[in-house]
């Protein structure tokens, strides 16, 4: 027959008038008990949550489930401290000492502070061999002894998926609220403004990569400098804080080696390509709107120049045949030349404007009011000097005004 388990219960009882004692014994059969004991004990070690009990010290007491070692990255976690596994390692000592402070209070003044307890706490694990990240959801319930919070019942429920998932939707969500207000500040905007700004940035970002490569901290805070100078003008702002932000984490932890290179620096490398993926999506957004109708983008070469070129060169040609001399063929062809050569460059008198909003612009953002005169005579010049003369001075102005 198979084996049960009895409970027997001995109690003892005093007969005066009889010899010795007597005894009364009284067995109970309990193997139906053990046997729910097991299945509640399989149940408890199996479920996917962790649930553990430590005492005002940390120390864990009692059973704990078996699915707490794999939250925790941990193994035999019997009488050791919850207190160093758990909460010491991830979370800040206020916030540990906050949920000790909990125990020996009541059950009024328990539940205010459990108020302050974390929620979520993210615990480096290693699993098959590599670094990995739980993220867990905690729960405290306290058990009481004399109205006083005795022992804490830590509940803890793996919530990696899901912080993953808020996380990427708060990602994707970021993502449209910087894109629909880089359409904004796009569109308010003056057009001339934001060709030039366009032009300067383009130069400045392809220097601020030389100067991260080949070049020291001094270059680079420097282009950076003038990063946030153009894009405060034409009010591009997710740029201006990119390069605000990576100008100062320079300065702070390179402030003594001004003159060192940071290439391997993996921060500032990705900082620097933040910077440059946000001016590829401003850029997007230019190039549409550089084909409304009436916009400065719609031709770089002026409709008048075109008219002039048509007018005084390409009829005359066609109306030429062969009959004219080559020399006045040679003429009417280096006069083409010089005219579409013409085409290509820029008057800095157009500077002016830029130079008079964006000065305002800058004005208005630091809250100063100053007189300032421009005076610039016509003169054409190629792209790349117009460009580089009109970053010089903007930035000369920005500083200036600030």
């Amino acid at each position: 027959s198979p084996i049960r388990d009895y409970l027997w219960h001995l109690t003892p009882y005093q007969i005066a008038t009889s010899e010795g004692r007597l005894i009364c014994v009284i067995g109970q059969d309990i193997s139906q008990i053990r046997d729910t004991e097991k299945q509640i004990s399989q149940i408890f070690a199996s479920l996917p949550i962790g649930i553990v009990t430590m005492d005002r010290t940390g120390k864990i007491v009692g059973p704990y489930s078996a699915y707490t070692d794999y939250l925790l990255g941990q193994t035999e976690l019997s009488g050791r401290s919850l207190r160093e596994v758990l909460f010491e390692p991830n979370l800040e000592k206020a916030t540990v000492d906050t949920i000790f402070e909990g125990f020996g209070c009541e059950d009024f003044l328990f539940e205010s502070m459990k108020v302050f307890f974390p929620k979520e706490i993210s615990v480096p694990v290693h699993f098959q061999g590599q670094e990995t990240t739980h993220w867990l959801g905690v729960a405290y319930h306290p058990i009481f002894v004399g109205g006083e919070v005795h022992q804490l019942l830590v509940i803890l429920e793996n919530k990696t998926e899901t912080v993953k998932a808020r996380r990427s939707f708060e990602q994707r969500n970021s993502e449209e609220v910087r894109m629909v207000n880089r359409i904004l500040e796009a569109n308010r905007c003056d057009e001339f403004l934001l060709e030039t700004s366009q032009l300067e940035l383009t130069a400045l970002v392809e220097r601020l990569t030389f100067a991260f490569e080949k070049e020291s901290v001094r270059l680079i805070c420097r282009t950076l400098h003038t990063i946030k100078g153009v894009t405060r003008t034409c009010g591009f702002s997710h740029l201006k804080e990119l390069a605000h932000s990576l100008e100062d984490v320079l300065l702070r932890e390179y402030k003594d080696c001004i003159e060192s290179n940071v290439s391997d620096d993996p921060n500032v490398k990705g900082r620097v390509f933040e910077i440059k993926i946000e001016f590829k999506e401003l850029s997007n957004i230019i190039e549409v709107f550089s084909k409304r109708v009436g916009s400065p983008f719609s031709s770089a070469v002026n409709s008048d120049v075109k008219t002039k070129v048509r007018a005084s060169v390409i009829e005359p040609l066609k109306s030429m045949g062969l009959s004219r001399g080559q020399d006045e063929v040679d003429a009417l062809a280096d006069l083409l030349a010089q005219l579409l050569e013409d085409a290509e460059k820029k008057d800095i008198k157009t500077l002016e404007n830029s130079f008079r909003m964006r000065a305002q612009q800058t004005m208005d953002e630091v809250g100063k009011s100053i007189d300032i005169q421009f005076e610039m005579e016509s003169c054409l010049v190629r792209e790349e000097v117009y460009r580089g003369l009109s970053e010089v001075c903007l930035h000369l102005l920005n500083n200036a005004i600030d």
